[in-house]
């Protein structure tokens, strides 16, 4: 590994550690949106690897998306989201999943905050979420490159607080729920919200 880190050109140096520290603190690159450095990566994939594995962190390659994903192999450096930004997300990618059926590969998933909104309604039973809460998770997720918007995307200035505001769901979102956590999460959700009617229930009977 250190051989082949020191053959690199010092250019490719400079790129690979400016690549790594994005990996570490944004978790994806993907091709679409980031096609220098998804090029990069994959020109120098097992050096990545090698050193990714000395941190105790794995780099995984969904290559029909063309997103690269840095996971931990420990749960201490995994980020754990609360159970509202873990609603979002998954309303997220079932906006994803359907949109998809009727785009191509290349097409951008673009969902509204409203959108968003709605789905999370029917989701919960009919309960939403707070435009805080929407809004602090979007941002969330748009660090970790799972989302963009904003002026830099659209060339307009938009405010999360725009029901009609433009969000792009990134591919990334493939590798941050599987599909087999869609029916998980959809379980576990479902089994909270039995708990919350019974406690509330339970409440009004006191």
């Amino acid at each position: 590994m250190f051989e082949d880190y020191e053959n690199l050109r010092e250019v490719d140096k400079k790129n690979f550690t400016a690549i790594s520290n994005k990996l570490m603190s944004q978790c994806f690159v993907v091709r679409k949106n980031d096609k220098r450095d998804y090029h990069f990566i994959s020109r120098h994939k097992q050096l990545f690897e090698d050193y990714f594995e000395l941190l105790d962190f794995r780099l995984e390659q969904n290559a029909e998306y063309e997103v690269f994903q840095l996971v931990s192999n420990s749960s201490h450096n995994r980020k754990q989201f609360n159970l509202v930004e873990t609603i979002i997300l998954l309303v997220l990618r079932i906006i994803y999943d359907e949109k998809k059926r009727e785009l191509s590969l290349t097409d951008d998933i673009v969902t509204t905050s409203e959108e968003i909104q709605e789905k999370i309604l029917a989701v919960r039973d009919g309960r939403n979420v707070s435009k805080t809460d929407l809004r602090n998770a979007l941002s969330t997720f748009k660090r970790y490159n799972i989302v963009n918007y904003g002026k830099d995307v659209f060339g307009s200035a938009f405010t999360l607080s725009e029901k009609d505001l433009p969000i792009i769901i990134y591919d990334s979102i493939v590798m941050a729920v599987p599909v087999g956590q869609i029916v998980e999460c959809i379980k576990l959700l479902n089994a909270y919200m039995r708990n919350q009617k019974d406690f509330y229930e339970n409440i009004k009977k006191d």
